[in-house]
């Protein structure tokens, strides 16, 4: 038998009790074992209709106007107001009188999930009771959620953030910056917590719908979302525990589902722990050798490497595809780039996804298929850029008229980088970055690469076919060959790179050759499809490669830079770069 809603009322005023009383050690030892009832005995035999019940009535005296997160709050309301259990306990998980013990808030937050799950379960057959007859529960339940959401934001944003703490024992001396809640379980449970009830929101917002124009909802969940990232970004992220950088990863996928404005708004600075990329950084090469040596996409755990790869593609799937501080006419076509529309009508001056992914995203991507031993790190590589290259227009046209080679790169100089391409070819940004996907691409198909690993790689080309789904898409490599061989030839030439790195770089060359050759213009008569005397339609013409005697000169400049390599693994590779490139016609002009 599930208890009454009374003696429930009853438990929580003893429990808002035995917080304020002068002797704490009485008080903590009566919270205890209230708390301990709660979990053990009340949740469990809570029907969903008694759990949702509970959690509206936080409407009764919180309202739009404040958020109810104080005991104090709950105690001062008028007799008749029913207690309040989730500002109860998120009073003693903020610990806001120096009160709970790490027992107490473990304790409380494990409350909370099963409350929210009684209440919000799989199938949301507590969400259908309400339709069936109960009338007494007047606030929607989209409401409900939201206002939860937001209650635990805050107590998420007041634990997990960060403050400059004193340490004087053990080896740790001085001051460091470390989180309020100093218990890593307690850390995770609270990151779960928001997983829940974001999942819930989620699935409520589909079922009972949040209207775009209901700004006072929209606002809230912003609000929330916002203060979420933040967090996510300046402390989550960086936890020495992976438990809770990994649950973190997953709570970024929610978040950009739920409310990708919010999530685009903190793009920049979600993706720099995740990368290590900081674009326009001003703290000095040392601090911004230690961020990146910190990221995500470079931590020891393969798990966690793929949990980030897969939070960066979220975050930068929520950018609109242009700038929006450049569309003076104040047009800014953003609906289709984001996996939720609903909330995704505000404005707001956020980075393209195109300059995200040149400059952020993809160089990172790029050092992942090269250096990474995981191929559950590749695979997962693979995949975010499946879903990206879904978005792009493919729209690029090759200018034929003006072909240069790419510029030459000493072996002594240092000062250019990889993760800026050289690319000589009249090309915008989301060319590019289209070329650049193509690239990496190739690269999953290099021959050092895990069987798995090029496998995952034919799928997500032959995804890019509208047609066909058994090919390659043979015109758009052919559309983007000259950009792709710029690309490739320039991480080819970088003296500085590690082995392996370029090692990746000619087998990507290896990639690109093995599929040109084929396609030249001479070679091109065995892959028209129609028939020899018949006239062949615009559907049946083949493209082909043009390689140019500039293209060419590039290419056997770039060998035999490498094949003077030290390295035997660098010169291996050139060397069946030249076979491949001395097989055809072409390589003996």
């Amino acid at each position: 038998m599930a208890p009454a809603s009374s003696s429930l009322t009853l438990t929580v005023v003893e429990l808002i009790q035995s917080i304020s009383v002068t002797n704490q050690a009485n008080g903590r030892r009566s919270c205890t074992r209230i708390l301990n009832q709660w979990k053990k005995e009340i949740i469990p035999n809570l029907s969903k209709e008694e759990s949702l019940e509970l959690l509206i009535l936080i409407h009764s005296t919180v309202g739009d106007g404040g958020d109810g997160n104080s005991a104090n709050d709950c105690l001062g309301a008028s007799d008749d107001s029913p207690a309040l259990v989730v500002p109860t306990l998120l009073s003693i998980i903020n610990n806001d009188h120096d009160f709970s013990t790490e027992g107490h808030r473990e304790t409380s937050v494990d409350i909370l999930k099963g409350l929210f799950h009684r209440a919000f379960s799989t199938g949301r057959d507590a969400l259908q009771g309400e339709e069936e007859g109960q009338e007494e529960m007047k606030m929607p339940p989209a409401t409900t959620l939201i206002q939860l959401f937001h209650q635990c934001s805050q107590t998420f944003q007041n634990r997990m953030a960060r403050c400059q703490t004193s340490n004087r024992d053990g080896f740790r001396h001085g001051t460091m910056m470390e989180p309020m809640e100093s218990s890593e379980h307690i850390r995770l449970l609270l990151v779960e917590l928001l997983l829940d009830l974001g999942g819930y929101c989620l699935t409520s917002s589909k079922k009972d719908g949040v209207e775009q124009d209901d700004e006072t909802h929209s606002k809230r969940i912003i609000e929330a979302t916002s203060n979420i990232c933040h967090i996510l970004a300046k402390s989550t992220f960086l936890d020495p525990y992976p438990e809770v950088q990994r649950a973190a990863c997953t709570l970024v996928e929610i978040l950009a589902r739920l409310c990708p404005l919010a999530v685009r708004m903190k793009a920049p600075g979600l993706l720099v722990p995740l990368t290590g990329e900081v674009d326009g950084f001003v703290g000095g090469a040392e601090q911004s050798s230690s961020i990146s040596k910190k990221c995500l996409f470079r931590h020891r755990h393969a798990k966690t490497r793929c949990k980030a790869v897969d939070a960066s593609a979220a975050i930068v799937m929520c950018c609109p595809r242009e700038d929006s501080s450049r569309n003076d006419d104040g047009h800014h076509t953003d609906g289709d780039s984001t996996p939720a529309n609903h909330l995704s009508s505000y404005g707001s001056q956020s980075t393209s996804m195109g300059r995200i992914l040149q400059d952020n995203l993809l160089p990172g991507w790029e050092d992942l298929l090269k250096m990474d031993p995981s191929a559950s790190v590749q695979i997962a590589v693979l995949k975010s850029l499946g879903n990206v290259a879904g978005m792009l227009d493919w729209s690029y046209s090759p200018d034929t008229s003006e072909i240069s080679p790419p510029p030459a790169v000493s072996n002594d100089d240092h000062t250019n980088h990889s993760h800026q391409p050289v690319i000589t070819s009249k090309m915008d940004l989301a060319s590019m970055v289209e070329a650049r996907v193509l690239t990496l691409f190739l690269m999953g198909l290099s021959v050092g690469n895990a069987t798995q690993v090029q496998s995952m790689t034919i799928q997500q080309l032959r995804n890019l076919q509208s047609g066909n789904q058994q090919n390659l898409p043979r015109d758009t490599l052919v559309t983007y060959f000259q950009p792709i061989l710029e690309l490739v030839l320039s991480a080819c030439s970088q003296g500085w790179a590690p082995c392996q790195s370029k090692v990746r770089s000619l087998e990507t060359l290896q990639v690109l050759l093995g599929i040109a050759i084929p396609l030249m213009e001479k070679d091109a008569s065995s892959l028209v499809s129609s028939p020899p005397a018949k006239q062949p339609s615009p559907e049946c013409v083949v493209k082909v490669v043009e390689l140019s005697n500039a293209m060419i000169r590039s290419i056997m400049d770039c060998l035999s830079e490498n094949i003077l390599s030290e390295e035997k693994e660098v010169l291996e590779a050139a060397l069946a770069s030249c076979r491949i490139l001395g097989s055809s016609n072409h390589g003996s002009r």
